[in-house]
C-alpha cells in the first residue's frame, strides 16, 4: 500500500488512480498499515472503504467518505470542519478535532452513525456529535 500512500500524500490523484484501480476497485476496503499522513489534505480523494491501522493523521484535513476506519490511530487535532462521513473508530486518539456545525458524523437516512470505541475524543465534542446519533463506547 505504500505506493498509494505517497500518491495521497503528494496530492496526486492521477497516480493515486493509477496504482489503486483496478486493483482494489471501489467498494473493496483500501488498507493501510503504519502510514504518516500526518498533515495531509485528502481533499481530492474519497475514502469511503477504508481501514487505516497504526497510522498517524494529526493535523490531516478534509478526510472523508463512508465509512472510513481508524483502529490504534493517532488523529490529533484532524479538521473534519464541513465534512459528513461515518467514522467507525477503536482505540484512537481524537484529542482536540476540530469540527463545526456543518460536521455530520451519522447518515440519519440510512441508519449508519459513526462508532467511536475507546476513544481519547474531547468532552465538547463527544457532547455535540451524540445529537447527530454518534455513539460513543468505554469498554
Amino acid at each position: 500500500m505504500n505506493r498509494i500512500a505517497e500518491t495521497i500524500k503528494s496530492n496526486d490523484l492521477q497516480a493515486y488512480q493509477a496504482e489503486r484501480y483496478p486493483g482494489t476497485p471501489d467498494g473493496e476496503d483500501l488498507v493501510f498499515t503504519g502510514e504518516d499522513f500526518a498533515d495531509t489534505d485528502f481533499a481530492n480523494f474519497s475514502m469511503g472503504f477504508t481501514v487505516f491501522e497504526k497510522c498517524n493523521l494529526d493535523r490531516a484535513k478534509n478526510l472523508y467518505g463512508q465509512p472510513i476506519t481508524l483502529t490504534d490511530c493517532s488523529a490529533i487535532s484532524i479538521d473534519l470542519r464541513g465534512l459528513a462521513l461515518v467514522i467507525h473508530a477503536a482505540r484512537t486518539d481524537f484529542s482536540q478535532m476540530k469540527y463545526d456545525d456543518e460536521t455530520v458524523l451519522a447518515k440519519p437516512e440510512n441508519n449508519s452513525p459513526s462508532t467511536f470505541v475507546n476513544c481519547t475524543i474531547d468532552p465538547d465534542a463527544i457532547e455535540h456529535f451524540k445529537a447527530q446519533g454518534v455513539v460513543f463506547v468505554e469498554e
